[in-house]
């Protein structure tokens, strides 16, 4: 027993779950006081910082186009005579990967908060509202902040499959500066914020799953019903990780297939049209307004402060989510030039947010502007975002039952496609030995995987201390970001030949 123990990295197994009993005992013992400090720290952080994050996201696209046609764009990423994975599998892990059920419960609503956001409207027409509503969720889940997980995975698999070292953990990747105490704080800063990324994420997401079948069956949703539908994820996840990366391609390719799916229910729907209309439109005003977009701090706050509270929210949020995800990227992208995981990684990820926001997303607009119905004022008066969801997915005709359920099992399938990810790069990260990292015992993986479920199972009850988590993410991306320009710098180092 005395020398398992010895393989561990107990500052990553142990530290964060302790820091994390510690941020929920200070929430249950002081709510109020909790929610107002942390909430002052995010408008001191968004507010204050927000030209920082736009920069962040400027440099960083910048830096992935010059890395794509670069003279070292068609180095290669390890040894490998042809990559690891085919085209469509190594597309659907990076996806799948990276988007939890979240992607397709914002999609089916984020538009309204666009089509409300009547400071950026000088007119004050319909047409500006929904030209907002179809083009800003690709913006805010696209180019800039895919370039948050790209970036730092190419590096990843730089130092993985190239200089050939141990890169399990965010810290493995840092050249600049191997002080210990720097190191181990990295360590469970990062783990930290992946838990409380993932916990939310899935507390959020996940009771439009509960809700959904309920309504089918024609019951109340209960705490015993999301429970067990957390579960259900759980099992999928669990028994896809066990059998490591073999049951994750699996399962990410089922998953796609379910996405083909529900894409195709929803393109041949009465509001096809304006679904590939939009999509077209939205693409295209991304395109003409790119860099303003960027860019535009708006330092007199005459749009409202619509910069802060979404795009400078939303690059903070990604950031946050950056520890696992572009190091499973990187994993899998092993025998790939770094042109062709640039491009490809980037061109995988846009494909499924874009599909999944023009499909879904201009699926409920459309019913808005036909006046199907009127999601904005249901919302208005209080109902909850499931109900209204439900209320737009029930006017397909027909077949309304049968897609909330497939939407039910993709959204499972989805949560349990990117635990899987985390999971496997959070059970390496736990051993010290570079053998044992790539063999984590089936204990190791289990106990991360009853951590992943455990954690949202607490929160998906508590609006309240959900709302402030929520916001303690934003606040923690502020280190992370400083992290990951650190392992970009060690990598662009790294590339140039230096220590």
């Amino acid at each position: 027993m005395k020398e398992s123990f010895k393989k561990l990295d107990l500052w990553v197994i142990v530290v964060p779950l302790v820091v994390l009993i510690a941020i929920g005992t200070v929430l249950m013992t002081y709510p109020e006081e909790s929610f107002r400090f942390i909430d002052w720290m995010k408008d001191a952080i968004v507010d204050k910082l927000g030209g920082y994050y736009l920069l962040v996201g400027a440099m960083s696209v910048g830096t992935l186009v010059w890395l794509a046609f670069s003279k070292n764009k068609d180095k290669k990423l390890g040894d490998l005579e042809k990559p690891r994975f085919s085209t469509f599998s190594w597309g659907a892990l990076i996806f799948t990967s990276t988007m939890a059920a979240d992607i397709l419960f914002y999609a089916f609503h984020e538009w309204i908060y666009y089509y409300q956001s009547s400071e950026l409207i000088a007119d004050g027409s319909v047409k500006a509202a929904v030209e907002l509503a179809y083009s800003y969720p690709l913006f805010h889940w696209g180019v800039t902040p895919w370039s948050f997980y790209i970036l730092p995975a190419v590096g990843y698999a730089w130092f993985m499959f190239v200089k050939k070292k141990s890169v399990h953990k965010m810290s493995d990747a840092l050249t600049l500066s191997r002080n210990p105490v720097l190191v181990k704080l990295i360590d469970v800063v990062s783990i930290v914020s992946i838990l409380i990324s993932v916990s939310v994420t899935l507390a959020i997401s996940t009771p439009l799953i509960p809700a959904s079948v309920a309504h089918v069956l024609g019951i109340e949703t209960s705490p015993m019903l999301s429970i067990g539908i957390l579960f259900v994820i759980a099992m999928i996840f669990v028994v896809a990780v066990l059998f490591e990366m073999k049951g994750i391609e699996k399962l990410a390719r089922i998953n796609i297939y379910g996405y083909f799916l529900l894409c195709t229910i929803f393109i041949f729907s009465f509001n096809g049209l304006f679904i590939v209309e939009a999509g077209i439109s939205g693409i295209g005003y991304n395109i003409q307004n790119f860099v303003r977009m960027n860019l535009s701090a708006d330092p007199g706050r005459f749009s409202g402060g619509f910069t802060q509270d979404w795009t400078t929210f939303y690059w903070a949020y990604w950031i946050a989510w950056a520890v696992a995800t572009p190091i499973f990227i990187g994993k899998v992208s092993e025998g790939r030039t770094i042109r062709q995981t640039v491009l490809g990684g980037m061109g995988a990820g846009l494909l499924g947010t874009f599909t999944t926001f023009i499909v879904f997303g201009n699926f409920g607009l459309g019913n808005q502007v036909a006046g199907r119905i009127d999601a904005i004022a249901m919302l208005e008066s209080g109902m909850s975002v499931e109900s209204v969801i439900i209320s737009s997915l029930s006017t397909l005709p027909y077949i309304s039952a049968a897609v909330l359920i497939i939407v039910a099992v993709v959204m499972m399938m989805q949560n349990a496609s990117t635990l899987d990810a985390i999971i496997l790069i959070t059970s390496e990260a736990s051993y010290r030995g570079r053998e044992d990292r790539l063999n984590p015992s089936k204990k190791m993986r289990v106990y991360w995987s009853v951590l992943f479920v455990v954690l949202p199972m607490v929160f998906i009850f508590n609006e309240s201390k959900l709302r402030s988590l929520q916001t303690l993410i934003i606040v923690m991306a502020l280190p992370m970001s400083l992290i990951l320009i650190s392992v970009v710098v060690s990598f662009l180092r790294s590339l140039r030949g230096k220590p």
